[in-house]
């Protein structure tokens, strides 16, 4: 309704803008601070007021659009953070209780390997003293190239049996240790097997 014209130079040169108006009557154009239209006598001020609610309005509601969007948009970004929060929730919910169960499982296993443990200790013990007599049993045992402790209920052949693995060569042991009544072995008497 209103018509902005510029720069419009009066008999002074300075150049001023003048807004011009139709009167809603006639049509006439005239500037915006005449309250009453020359041509039809028209009483322009109350068309001013209505068009200044009309403005007022129009930014009144470009406002309330404003913050209907935001408002619409805070809404938005709170159901997301309610939805993103409750899943949330669930999966620490999950994540704990497979924890709790993941934590009870460790502790199985761990007794299960202090239990392992245990046992290798036990075996390994067990194979020290089976070591130990073996190594004594062997000492026992009579060995070619080594010397043997006569025990009680020995006899050449069973000595000459052990080292050769031919109980006929007794005889071999009696002549190097200069035994002349293979019956009559003593105890605690040191052979050679040679």
């Amino acid at each position: 309704m209103f018509k902005l014209l510029n720069n419009i130079k009066l008999e002074t040169g300075l150049p001023f803008n003048i807004i011009l108006m139709n009167c809603p009557v006639c049509q006439t154009q005239i500037d915006v601070d005449v309250n009453v239209c020359p041509q039809c006598n028209s009483d322009l001020e109350a068309l001013k007021h209505v068009e200044a609610l009309g403005k007022k309005f129009k930014t009144q509601k470009v406002s309330i659009i404003i913050i209907s969007i935001f408002l619409v948009i805070f809404a938005l970004m709170g159901i997301l953070s309610f939805v993103s929060n409750n899943s949330t929730q669930s999966e620490l919910k999950n994540l704990k209780s497979e924890n709790a169960k993941l934590s009870e499982s460790v502790t199985t296993l761990q007794t299960s390997i202090s239990g392992l443990n245990s046992q290798i200790e036990d075996l390994k013990k067990k194979r020290s003293e089976q070591l130990a007599k073996k190594a004594e049993l062997d000492a026992m045992v009579p060995k070619i190239g080594s010397n043997y402790k006569v025990k009680k209920g020995d006899t050449l052949w069973d000595i000459a049996q052990a080292a050769y693995g031919n109980a006929f060569l007794w005889g071999k042991i009696a002549s190097a240790n200069n035994i002349s009544e293979p019956k009559l072995l003593q105890i605690n008497k040191i052979l050679q097997i040679k």
